[in-house]
């Protein structure tokens, strides 16, 4: 079942504000729209291409396991992507 408030393609990425980790949106559904990584709710669901709108440097299609924070301040502190 599609949730209401979703309107993604299928093979999108989604990243969660939480964990700061993408997935796919499909995983997401099968979570019941909770992030699949750490269950944080679909509120915290934000589109793969929205963070890279602030982090244009990050990959069109992220790899799953790194972490992609969003503030280029922290990103620059911590390293901008680091794999946890």
């Amino acid at each position: 079942m599609r949730h209401p408030y979703v309107k993604r393609r299928v093979g999108a990425w989604e990243w969660c504000l939480t964990c700061e980790k993408a997935s796919r949106a499909s995983d997401w559904q099968r979570a019941d729209w909770d992030c699949p990584l750490c269950g944080s709710g679909t509120w915290n669901m934000w589109a793969w291409s929205t963070v890279r709108a602030v982090n244009p440097a990050y990959p069109a299609k992220p790899e799953p396991g790194v972490l992609y924070p969003l503030y280029p301040v922290r990103a620059a502190s911590e390293g901008q992507a680091s794999r946890v």
